[in-house]
């Protein structure tokens, strides 16, 4: 299974998988009261005036329940392509991708 990094971008504000998690503290900075989650736009970038969808105890506990939705997500999207691919609704340019995606992911390409 791959190992997902996230990205430090600040003290207790990290970029993973396509979401923010932000620590949020008693307001003196001393005590990490609980981790917001939020997803992040769909360029890629921080949604500053957004609100979080969710939050956790831990930065671990964040991560692990972004894992869970995206690992979900993920596949979501393989069956729904899959179905099309059955189907035969697929264009040889999806397949394509599919397949070069999937060689990546096997470490063969």
């Amino acid at each position: 299974m791959k190992q997902h990094k996230a990205k430090r971008l600040g003290t207790g504000w990290y970029k993973y998988r396509g979401w923010e998690i932000e620590s949020v503290d008693d307001g003196k900075g001393l005590i990490v009261i609980y981790w917001s989650m939020k997803p992040l736009l769909a360029d890629g970038e921080i949604d500053y005036i957004g609100f979080s969808t969710d939050s956790a105890n831990t930065l671990s506990d964040a991560k692990a329940m972004i894992d869970r939705w995206e690992d979900e997500a993920e596949a979501e999207r393989k069956a729904e392509y899959d179905a099309e691919v059955f189907m035969g609704t697929a264009s040889g340019e999806e397949i394509a991708e599919a397949q070069t995606a999937t060689l990546t992911q096997l470490g063969l390409r």
